[in-house]
């Protein structure tokens, strides 16, 4: 039974891990794409962009798709595993004193401060939108279909986050 406890307070903080680095990764991708769509070249400028972990330069508008996808995917993958990490506390919620011990892991996901969670969880999806938004802008005509989609799949990879985060992982 020991070896069952031990294995599962490993993967809980394994799975907060995890969570941490996706959401670090869909805050870095997000501020990236809104700072692409900030940005504002001026005439006979490079109109290339190299995301990082890619080798090709793109224009600037596939570079922030990419970033949005890997935004997308990121915050999907964070939701993924605060669920596991959930399952894994409710298991342990047998051996209290473990489960209270393993959720000292420093992580957004176990802090008793609710904003902490919200606005780590959140964030990613703040400055997608942002971008989404000012892309759809300077299109013409507007691309409201775009940024409806990319609402859409955004929205619900880090709302499903933050609603599994509502309540501190490992807590009562």
């Amino acid at each position: 039974m020991l070896n069952t406890d031990q294995l599962l307070k490993e993967n809980l903080i394994e799975a907060l891990k995890q969570i941490h680095q996706y959401v670090v990764l869909g805050l870095g991708t997000s501020v990236s794409a809104f700072a692409l769509a900030l940005k504002t070249a001026p005439v006979g400028a490079q109109l290339s962009v190299t995301v990082p972990g890619t080798f090709v330069a793109v224009d600037p508008q596939s570079a922030r798709a990419v970033l949005l996808a890997l935004c997308f995917l990121a915050g999907a993958m964070a939701y993924y595993s605060a669920d596991a990490a959930n399952r894994i506390a409710q298991r342990l919620e047998t051996s209290p004193e473990l489960l209270q011990a393993a959720c000292t892991y420093p992580s957004f996901a176990t802090s008793r401060f609710q904003g902490v969670r919200y606005v780590a969880a959140l964030l990613p999806l703040l400055f997608s939108v942002g971008t989404l938004l000012i892309s759809a802008l300077h299109e013409s005509p507007h691309q409201w279909s775009a940024l409806w989609i990319g609402l859409i799949f955004i929205g619900s990879a880090y709302l499903s986050l933050a609603i599994e985060i509502r309540n501190p992982i490992g807590a009562a």
